[in-house]
């Protein structure tokens, strides 16, 4: 499993990953870490994400080039 936090220019934060049931995933915060934390979107390649679609959520974050090689490659991203 991996997992990334990064915080949004917005304010929000975007949480990816890679998990061994969900497959790669990714969730938007409001508020993250606070008692007022809100996920607003909760979306992952078991219930119909697409690749791509990840690659464009996380295309502006200066993501993690190790993740961004396992995604390309359809690898699990162990690191």
């Amino acid at each position: 499993m991996s997992r990334y936090t990064k915080k949004l220019d917005t304010g929000n934060t975007i949480v990816y990953g890679w998990d061994h049931a969900l497959g790669y995933f990714y969730d938007v915060w409001e508020n993250y870490g606070t008692k007022e934390e809100k996920c607003i979107k909760e979306r992952c390649s078991l219930f119909g994400m697409s690749k791509g679609e990840l690659l464009e959520a996380i295309s502006e974050i200066k993501a993690n080039p190790d993740f961004i090689q396992a995604l390309a490659l359809d690898l699990p991203d162990q690191t």
